[in-house]
């Protein structure tokens, strides 16, 4: 008895939770989760889908609401072909409130398991849930106003009196922030231009650290979608106007990521005559918006590409498409390649902050 009793108080004890008096109970307060998270995207991108799975798996014990990273995690299971895992997580990932079924359908990280029965099965009623959610909650209409977005400006540390600088505008890929793309910033080893990092207007998750999207609309909706991609050319053209009046410019570059790497290019394009160079790491060059007259127009644009050979969400092809199309018209283009995925390299800063010099 006095055995089966210690065994209940040990029962009893460990149901209660952490003891609230001991010292070291908040420890975990101070786990750096950024660096976490970083770890983890680094997984992702070297191909490392368990150790990525194991990292998001830590990481959302700490944050467990965050529908992006539980979204990361299903992605994971998908890449190492885990059907019921993929499902079940993606499943949490919507209850926690990620939202954007369309996009979902076309990851290429759950390639390896749509042919499954269960897990397809799970996507297409959480694509009717969706749908319903949306008929629940009255039509959507998609409205132009107006509207203030925070931009993030940094500057270098030394300036010349009176001496104007180049101005990068920094464009976060899809599902990520202006707070965590701004991160390259203290990637440069000695920035001497001014960086400017705006955040793009569409939340398309929940959680503690959501993630937004240059572009938004409607369910099924291509035509409001479409004029929200018209509204982030503008915003790019109007966060320069904006920071141009607060520091004296010499000259603008669009550096952009994934989805902000389409975002550079047609902004670029389309304001050529304003815009000295883009920057465009693992992103498209959408060829049906930006046609052969704009193309031709804007062959004075410098044009910095640079692309993964492993990239598992902008194959690498498209890089090269993108470098022979412009070179082909007389573009002034420099190519990158790494051996990488879909991410920013470091060890390539250095020669884009050479490149910007030029």
């Amino acid at each position: 008895m006095k055995t089966l009793a210690m065994v209940l108080l040990a029962a009893l004890a460990a149901s209660a939770g952490p003891d609230p008096f001991d010292p070291s109970s908040g420890d975990f307060l101070e786990i750096d989760l950024d660096s976490l998270e970083t770890a983890a995207g680094t997984a992702y991108h070297a191909g490392d889908h368990a150790r990525a799975a194991s990292l998001y798996l830590e990481l959302l014990s700490h944050d467990a609401r965050n529908s992006r990273n539980i979204y990361n995690l299903a992605c994971c299971y998908g890449l190492l072909g885990m059907d019921t895992l993929a499902a079940v997580t993606l499943e949490r990932a919507v209850t926690a409130g990620f939202t954007d079924m369309g996009f979902a359908g076309m990851d290429p990280d759950f390639e390896a398991v749509r042919g499954s029965g269960f897990f397809s099965a799970v996507f297409d009623s959480l694509v009717e849930e969706a749908r319903q959610r949306e008929l629940a909650g009255g039509r959507v209409m998609m409205i132009e106003t107006g509207c203030l977005v925070p931009v993030r400006l940094f500057l270098p540390d030394v300036q010349v009196p009176g001496r104007p600088l180049k101005l990068v505008v920094a464009l976060h890929g899809y599902g990520d922030s202006a707070e965590r793309f701004a991160g390259l910033w203290r990637e440069f080893e000695s920035p001497w231009f001014a960086m400017a990092v705006p955040e793009s207007p569409y939340a398309m998750n929940g959680g503690s650290s959501p993630g937004y999207s240059w572009a938004g609309g409607a369910w099924g909706d291509s035509a409001s979608r479409t004029r929200s991609w018209d509204l982030a050319v503008d915003q790019v053209m109007r966060v320069v106007d904006a920071v141009s009046e607060e520091i004296a410019v010499s000259e603008v570059y669009l550096l952009g990521f994934s989805q902000g790497c389409a975002l550079a290019y047609d902004a670029g394009l389309s304001n050529h005559d304003r815009v000295e160079g883009i920057l465009c790491f693992g992103g498209r060059l959408d060829l049906e918006r930006n046609g052969p007259e704009l193309l031709h127009e804007a062959r004075n644009l410098r044009v910095f590409i640079c692309h993964g050979t492993m990239d598992g969400m902008v194959d690498y092809s498209c890089g090269e498409g993108a470098r022979d199309t412009l070179s082909s018209l007389g573009y002034d283009v420099t190519f990158r390649r790494f051996d990488g995925g879909h991410t920013i390299p470091e060890h390539v800063l250095p020669e884009v902050e050479a490149w910007l010099r030029m």
